[in-house]
């Protein structure tokens, strides 16, 4: 291996040094990968977890020969105990994990120890079908922890000998033989200056970090400017605090806005500032959580991506994916929500089921704990629409009762004063029987009854409850006294929007221009919006706000980072239009 030396420490923290030891033994670390460096990774650190000790981090630029691999940590002085964890951790320029991997070393004597870390692995689940001790994902295979890159008994046998053993995925791509396995690295001369060698698409657009006021620096793909008919008209549209996605009216799936943990599905952790397509089946509806984001496709299947650690995927694991995977055991579904780290689905047979964090009691299970990675039926009573908040989940059964459950400290489960802090099992607001939709945020919740009056509980901030009165807390649910015929409703932690009739409306806190307008004192009591305009869907994401126009047309408006898809990272104070 031709070998990279990086500006390194001479040895690790004092606690790792062999004082009472009759000798000391160096440990060298290597790191070969297929990710670029300067594009997808920015940094790269090396702990010792079980000595408690860490270098400091390692920056990379373009510079960096990641494939040819690079020496990242000599290692002097160490105590020769026989076995010692090392992990290799690799950080984007946001400071975003890309990935972490572990080794058990060996050092009884002087070693070098490579770590291999490619892209591939992002997909593949260790231990997998074969042996349960292999835990370690090297290349694209689950070895034994103590494989050091084809150097031990527990690695299984190289896939290659020489470089012409490994094909080239794309024209950019020049294969080699690291160690027995098979690294994809970027041909010289292939891309352009703007681009980068992805091995899965060829020469793609290089991301370039871009900041704001407002906005955390974060890397963005360059998108080229739509030409022609730009419009986007949507069947839905789904915000969340991380990033925002619709379905077109042919049921293709769009993502944009700041992509951390693969959120978009676009196979990578870029940002986009315009709508990127989602490679799905054509989608009924799309739903964003935190860092996540599921789909429903019109076969009723439910594909999911992004950020899995916390169950929100529904595929039985805690693991990531940086492009759709499904389907989601059960269904065919008839709806979906989700928000923060929860997903709830409803089947045609009506039965509710949720997954997901569940820390609350989120998941209506009678039980609060761990993160829960499949769908489990809430109860055995059939429902028709169901609205996930932050650590609280709300629905209407098919006799139109409506029910919440989880966590109860602001009243967002419209019980009565004094009730339990926390609901682990559907417990019924009220005794009214002809609700008919209802939408949740992190500290409050509104229903729409079949009268279409609105009625809105919980926790008001900034007058985000709309009631026009001091901000405070109701236990219980209350008619809005702004009339009657709302259609829809969308409601945040600081603002809410909807729709009455075919107008557009929306209170709360507006210095991020959620309302559509921008002025430090929130508005108590709703505002109407984008007047003159036939309207029938909102979405309100936690600074922002969307309506849907009859013809689907889709404006935004509110704090944006990307969120907005107009191609810019700067808020906006009026609605704009989103285009392609």
């Amino acid at each position: 291996m031709r070998r990279q030396f990086l500006a390194l420490p001479a040895a690790m923290l004092g606690l790792l040094l062999a004082s009472c030891a009759p000798s000391s033994v160096l440990l060298v670390v290597d790191l070969v990968s297929d990710y670029a460096p300067g594009a997808e990774v920015f940094e790269i650190r090396v702990s010792l977890p079980d000595d408690g000790g860490e270098l400091p981090p390692i920056a990379v630029d373009r510079a960096t020969d990641l494939a040819g691999g690079v020496q990242i940590a000599a290692l002097e002085e160490l105590a020769p105990n026989g076995a010692r964890r090392v992990e290799v951790t690799l950080v984007d320029a946001r400071g975003v994990v890309v990935r972490t991997e572990p080794m058990i070393v060996r050092n009884d004597v002087d070693r070098v120890a490579t770590f291999l870390i490619t892209r591939d692995c992002g997909g593949v689940e260790c231990p997998g079908d074969g042996s349960p001790s292999a835990t370690r994902c090297l290349g694209q295979r689950c070895v034994e922890p103590g494989c050091l890159t084809g150097a031990e008994p527990e690695c299984p046998s190289p896939e290659c000998a020489v470089d012409a053993d490994c094909p080239s995925p794309n024209p950019c791509v020049a294969a080699r033989c690291v160690g027995g396995t098979c690294v994809d690295q970027a041909a010289a001369g292939v891309c352009n200056d703007n681009e980068f060698c992805d091995p899965d698409r060829g020469c793609a657009p290089a991301p370039v970090v871009l900041e704001a006021p407002g906005c955390d620096p974060a890397p963005y793909v360059e998108q080229a400017a739509c030409e022609g008919d730009c419009g986007l008209r949507v069947r839905s549209v789904s915000a969340s605090h991380t990033h925002t996605c619709a379905v077109d009216s042919n049921g293709g799936v769009w993502c944009w806005g700041p992509n951390d943990r693969g959120g978009l599905g676009t196979g990578d952790t870029f940002g986009r500032l315009r709508p990127a397509p989602v490679a799905l089946p054509p989608a009924q509806s799309v739903h964003v959580g935190t860092d996540f984001t599921c789909a429903r496709l019109e076969t009723g299947e439910a594909w999911c991506w992004g950020d899995g650690s916390n169950g929100a995927l529904g595929l039985g694991d805690l693991s990531s994916r940086l492009v759709p995977a499904g389907p989601v055991p059960g269904g065919p579904w008839t709806a979906l929500s989700a928000e923060y780290e929860i997903v709830c689905g409803i089947d045609a047979a009506g039965a509710l089921y949720c997954w997901g964090k569940n820390d609350e009691g989120d998941l209506g299970q009678g039980t609060a704990g761990g993160p829960v990675p499949t769908p489990q039926r809430v109860g055995a009573a059939t429902w028709t629409d169901v609205a996930v908040g932050m650590g609280h989940v709300c629905g209407v059964q098919s006799d139109g009762t409506l029910h919440c459950w989880g966590r109860n400290t602001d009243g967002q489960l419209g019980q009565p004063e004094g009730a339990a802090g926390q609901e682990r099992s559907p417990r019924a607001v009220g005794s009214e029987t002809d609700w008919i939709r209802v939408a949740s945020s992190q500290s409050s919740s509104c229903a729409i009854r079949a009268d279409l009056g609105l009625w809105c509980w919980g926790e008001s901030n900034f007058a985000s409850l709309g009631f026009g009165g001091p901000d405070g807390t109701l236990y219980e649910p209350q008619l809005r006294p702004d009339g009657m015929d709302w259609f829809a409703v969308g409601v945040s932690v600081f603002h809410g929007c909807g729709v009455r009739g075919i107008d557009a409306w929306c209170w709360g806190r507006a210095i991020e221009g959620q309302l559509g307008i921008s002025q430090d004192d929130p508005q108590p009591t709703p505002i109407q919006v984008l007047p003159g305009e036939p309207w029938r869907a909102v979405e309100v994401g936690r600074f922002n706000s969307f309506f849907v126009r009859m013809d689907g047309a889709v404006f935004g408006s509110g704090a944006n980072c990307g969120r907005l898809g107009n191609g810019e990272l700067p808020g906006a104070t009026s609605f704009v239009e989103l285009t392609r």
